[in-house]
């Protein structure tokens, strides 16, 4: 009873799924401005969220890995696509996350491998056991039109989307502009 508690109580406060599923990467304690972070991920109400916050501050701990595991792990998302500067960095990101789920011994004893047997896990894309779709892209890949079953992506989560190259000119800037 009182781990079915904690684990309802995790689905909805951010604060706690990080602490309690990600002790090992959220181990100092959280600020104020880490808290309005839960608080903007919480707000179902909100369709664009825009997070900055200063170099090793665990943004990236938040958005890339604790809030998109929360959303399989609840299945909350149908199709989550992680989108960076590169397709590089993009599948880093997803293989970050994978691992993330798939070794994090309180993940596996609370909900178990994530893994679906019908699918090989590739590091282009990959579906867990519930059928939720993981699809990493660079900047300037297709994701227009995309499709699982019956569902679109329904969670984009950015993060470094512009490289050196993209913000030397004008017209590299217009183009990332345009394809977002």
């Amino acid at each position: 009873e009182e781990l079915v508690e904690l684990l309802a109580e995790c689905r909805n406060d951010m604060e706690l799924f990080c602490s309690t599923l990600f002790p090992r990467a959220f181990f100092r304690p959280f600020s104020q401005l880490h808290r309005e972070i839960f608080r903007v991920l919480e707000d179902d109400s909100l369709q664009k969220v825009v997070i900055a916050a200063p170099r090793g501050f665990g943004k990236s701990s938040i958005v890339n890995m604790a809030y998109p595991a929360r959303n399989i792990l609840y299945q909350d998302r149908h199709y989550i696509v992680p989108i960076s500067a590169s397709a590089g960095k993009a599948i880093e990101q997803s293989e970050n996350l994978k691992t993330a789920l798939r070794t994090n011994e309180n993940i596996l004893h609370l909900f178990g491998d994530i893994k679906s047997k019908d699918d090989p896990f590739s590091k282009t894309d990959w579906t867990t056991a519930s059928g939720i779709k993981v699809l990493p892209r660079g900047a300037g890949q297709q994701i227009r039109g995309s499709r699982k079953d019956i569902y679109r992506p329904d969670l984009f989560i950015i993060d470094d989307l512009e490289d050196d190259e993209a913000v030397e000119s004008e017209e590299q800037r217009d183009k990332l502009k345009k394809w977002f």
